[in-house]
């Protein structure tokens, strides 16, 4: 298993250790051992950038996904999933609304952006539901340790 982090702002501090944790345990309750994904911790700007050119959103969001089963990199490399972008700023503030901590909000975020590169979506009512199941129960999980 490879997790490559980038933080790619400066306004938040994190602890590296907090995003590993939280994909390790996602990619090993899915299975998923072997896996390699990139993770980039970015500011609303940028997140608003990337929203807007690859999906035509012109406003920040708190997590996006870009898996390498799509587009031109299908089947390349089976073992390198794709990219999870989180934007801090998002963080704090769903944190702060949802009364939960920074960590397990960011955590979270995390989840749900891998669950995304492994194949679940949130399109539907039916697929949001066993998404958000299958992410409160890796959550659950990593409470644990």
């Amino acid at each position: 298993m490879e997790v490559l982090i980038k933080n790619l702002q400066r306004a938040i501090k994190i602890e590296k250790s907090i995003i590993e944790k939280a994909a390790r345990k996602a990619l090993s309750c899915e299975k998923r051992q072997g896996a390699k994904v990139s993770i980039a911790l970015v500011n609303d700007d940028r997140m608003r950038r990337l929203n807007k050119r690859y999906r035509s959103i012109d406003e920040t969001t708190d997590v996006l996904a870009f898996a390498m089963s799509e587009g031109d990199a299908v089947g390349r490399n089976p073992e390198l999933l794709g990219d999870v972008v989180i934007s801090l700023p998002q963080v704090l503030k769903q944190a702060k609304k949802l009364k939960i901590s920074f960590d397990e909000e960011v955590s979270r975020l995390l989840i749900h952006g891998i669950l995304h590169l492994l194949g679940y979506d949130d399109q539907s009512a039916p697929q949001k539901k066993k998404m958000e199941e299958r992410q409160e129960a890796i959550l659950k999980e990593l409470k644990k340790i």
